[in-house]
């Protein structure tokens, strides 16, 4: 599969509230508390991610 071809161009999608677009690297911090967050994921069945590297 092209990679390139399929996530190249990512969408931003935008309502009143909230705005959904690619995640990038300047992300990190964010993304890195929902992760952390051990009741995020208490009945998904994934485990939270306590380590940055893994992300």
């Amino acid at each position: 599969m092209n990679i390139e071809a399929v996530f190249g161009q990512f969408p931003n999608l935008r309502s009143d509230g909230y705005i959904l677009k690619k995640i990038e690297d300047h992300h990190l911090e964010e993304v890195f508390e929902i992760y952390n967050n051990n009741n995020v994921f208490e009945y998904c069945g994934i485990i939270p991610k306590h380590n940055k590297k893994i992300l």
